[in-house]
């Protein structure tokens, strides 16, 4: 059963004054950056090991070829699907770009506005326990159909070091050429 809140209501007040994130979330995630700030790689890697349970040698040993990373093993049904869903969101996202545009206002100004890609952008693809491929075809897809040059993809590696190849092999727009734990960039 659909339940119907009205206006006024406290639950409403009292759901929309809560804290975006739990707060210990926010300190978590602020020490973390903090430590990599200061200590570059060798924060990385103590953190990979301590949430992935990966425990690299260096930040080289992080990244992955993908092109090794094989389609074999994964239903033919989730590869078809994935493949189908990331051309229907290419096309999708093709055709609902906006071009820019202009009208000369009353007095005798201009007005409009210019789309322009933004030259990268980085996304986050969840994986380990969780693999969502849905991410990555919704986020890269849309970001090569906007004419993005670069974009950055982190997911998380399991505790060997590999990661989820339907989140990142198979749901790309492109063969990404490398990734790792922290990071994949998609090739042009």
């Amino acid at each position: 059963m659909i339940r119907i809140v009205k206006t006024g209501d406290r639950r409403i007040e009292k759901f929309n004054a809560r804290p975006a994130f739990p707060e210990e979330a926010e300190k978590a995630a602020a020490a973390a950056l903090a430590e990599i700030k200061a200590r570059g790689d060798a924060a990385v890697l103590e953190l990979v090991a301590k949430f992935e349970g990966f425990k690299a040698k260096n930040a080289k040993a992080l990244k992955v070829d993908l092109s090794k990373v094989s389609e074999k093993g994964i239903d033919s049904k989730i590869v078809r699907a994935v493949k189908d869903a990331h051309s229907r969101v290419l096309k999708f996202s093709k055709a609902s770009l906006r071009g820019p545009w202009s009208m000369k206002s009353p007095r005798g100004g201009a007005l409009g506005e210019f789309y322009s890609p933004m030259d990268r952008v980085g996304v986050y693809i969840p994986g380990g326990t969780a693999p969502l491929a849905s991410t990555s075809v919704m986020t890269v897809t849309l970001a090569k159909a906007a004419g993005v040059k670069e974009i950055v993809a982190c997911t998380p590696a399991g505790a060997t070091g590999e990661v989820n190849p339907v989140s990142t092999r198979l749901s790309s727009p492109v063969r990404p050429k490398s990734t790792a734990s922290a990071a994949y960039r998609p090739s042009a």
